[in-house]
């Protein structure tokens, strides 16, 4: 394999494996935010009900700019634009 093709491949699993970890996180979150819901709802205390109302939007803006970046990421990469205009192009 040529070398400039080579750490072309390289550079292409770097941004995978980074695109990886951020969904990872944004998994996790949405996962906390979905434990945070349920807690809020089982809580009759008003302050506590307010802290969880805090910390549930905190977590909903932080999935919301990790899918952002994913997004980013998906469209600044030729190969996977590519994958997901296919992708999204399948009726179903």
């Amino acid at each position: 394999m040529a070398p400039a093709l080579l750490e072309g491949v390289r550079q292409d699993a770097r941004v995978l494996a980074k695109a990886v970890r951020r969904w990872s996180r944004a998994q996790s979150k949405s996962a906390l935010v979905v434990a945070g819901l349920n807690r809020r709802r089982a809580t009759r205390q008003p302050p506590l009900r307010k802290q969880l109302d805090r910390h549930i939007a905190w977590l909903q803006e932080a999935v919301r700019c990790l899918d952002q970046d994913l997004q980013r990421l998906i469209r600044s990469t030729p190969m996977w634009r590519e994958t997901k205009d296919l992708l999204s192009s399948v009726p179903g």
